[in-house]
């Protein structure tokens, strides 16, 4: 009888237990980080970096590539680096390569907007 009623005990409490375990009450998200931000609507990326020309000219190089287009300021550097494109998007590393890039008809890049780092001020 005594068996009986310490097992009545034991399997709740171990039922309570394992399933206590089972939550994810742990997981925590940092909602903050979002809320600090901007979106820019034009190229659905969160930014609140903004940029001077000054800045832009100190990444001209192919090891290190800044780029701005109609005032928006991209970091190509992993595009350039990985040999995808025509040899004279260098020359667009360091400058405000608007009237270049609007002069290409087809561009090679296909995803500019995963390169937007934040807005020329």
């Amino acid at each position: 009888m005594k068996k009986l009623n310490l097992l009545s005990l034991v399997v709740p409490i171990a039922i309570i237990i394992f399933l206590s375990g089972c939550t994810n009450d742990n997981k925590k998200i940092d909602t903050n980080s979002i809320d600090d931000q901007i979106v820019d609507n034009n190229t659905d990326t969160v930014s609140d970096s903004t940029f001077t020309m000054l800045e832009v000219n100190q990444h001209a190089s192919r090891n290190d590539c800044w780029t701005v287009i109609e005032g928006k300021v991209y970091d190509i550097t992993e595009y350039v680096l990985s040999g995808e494109h025509k040899p004279v998007i260098v020359e667009g590393c360091g400058i405000d390569a608007t009237d270049k890039f609007n002069a290409v008809e087809k561009h090679s890049i296909s995803n500019l907007d995963k390169y937007y780092i934040g807005a020329l001020k």
